[in-house]
């Protein structure tokens, strides 16, 4: 028989009651949304129980001083400060993550926002105690479409963390933003994997390691709304987008300590490696690059190469690109231009 439990009880109306969940948002110039998704929060069906903590990472707007006018209206809501600009999300939301004092934290950025009945939602799926993580639907804000969606089959469904890993690689099948995650879980992420998660695209990584540490995971149909930025990199050409390779190499030396080089999970992440190191040099060939950034991709992209593990790719990709990859990075880039792939 199932051991099934209770979910953990919020009290719907008491704001002062024990805190049980965390929303921590990490903040940098915000000011144009923040509001939004601070009161996106403060608008949930269930009233009591949860806080939320807002870490700003040294913003130049008045991001600091919304978050303090509604902590001064709502015990609720609290803030703190880095010490100076870190550079990249990761490290105000760990900030905020270690400060929490609550049994779960809820992550939820400052230019995103969450339907009323979105923890309500989550917390339903908290049905034993194995259950370490339950992740919504994401949408855009833009027009409310679906962004990233996981197949409605997984819904309500446990699934062992370490199972959801090679979701994840072969094309996102889910999405693993917001939810409501034990912070325990995060702790011993943080703990176990490099802390100095600061290049693009590292919150991928993360969110791996996040998921193999879980014993359970479960999906709601709890809606997050994702507001694409046209200032973040995926909107501008820069040699930024070259972090990705980064990402590529540490999850290859992940897959291979986690569930060794005959699983799946290694082989996906082979075939992701391999191919980013074409998607890259085909970025090369599109686009006028300084000498500086092209030095700092190549650099990236020999660093990748490195990481081939031909026995494992070989007849998992296609050899017409193994055997231009040994011809050299320079006659590549030029059979690439002629072919346009």
């Amino acid at each position: 028989m199932e051991n099934v439990t209770t979910s953990p009880k919020i009290p719907d109306n008491d704001i002062e009651a024990k805190t049980i969940v965390t929303f921590v948002m990490p903040a940098y110039n915000a000011g144009k949304y923040i509001a939004q998704a601070i009161e996106s929060i403060e608008n949930q069906t269930i009233r009591g129980g949860w806080s939320l903590l807002v870490c700003d990472d040294g913003s130049t707007d008045d991001t600091l001083e919304i978050v303090k006018k509604y902590a001064a209206k709502d015990p609720r809501v609290k803030w703190m400060r880095m010490p100076q600009n870190s550079g990249c999300v990761y490290q105000p939301r760990k900030a905020a993550i270690v400060a929490a004092e609550s049994e779960y934290v809820a992550p939820l950025d400052a230019d995103d926002w969450i339907e009323p009945d979105y923890l309500e939602k989550l917390m339903s799926e908290l049905r034993n105690d194995s259950v370490d993580a339950v992740y919504p639907t994401m949408h855009t804000g833009s027009d409310g479409r679906i962004f990233l969606q996981y197949d409605a089959s997984v819904r309500h469904k446990d699934f062992k963390g370490k199972d959801c890993v090679k979701f994840t690689l072969d094309g996102w099948r889910i999405h693993c933003g917001g939810g409501i995650i034990r912070r325990d879980v995060y702790l011993r992420t943080f703990g176990k994997y490099d802390s100095s998660l600061t290049y693009p695209f590292s919150d991928e990584l993360l969110t791996r390691q996040l998921l193999s540490e879980c014993a359970i995971v479960r999906f709601s149909d709890a809606k997050y709304f994702y507001r694409e930025n046209d200032e973040s990199i995926t909107h501008h050409v820069s040699y930024k987008l070259f972090g990705y390779l980064i990402n590529h190499c540490s999850l290859i030396d992940f897959t291979r300590e986690i569930y060794g080089t005959n699983s799946e999970e290694y082989l996906l992440a082979q075939r992701q490696n391999f191919h980013g190191i074409f998607d890259a040099l085909n970025l090369l060939n599109h686009h006028n690059f300084s000498k500086s950034d092209t030095e700092y991709a190549m650099t990236h992209i020999k660093e990748c190469a490195a990481k081939i593990d031909n026995q494992t790719i070989k007849g998992n990709v296609s050899r017409k690109y193994r055997l231009l990859l040994k011809l050299g990075f320079k006659p590549a880039r030029f059979v690439l231009s002629i072919l346009k792939r």
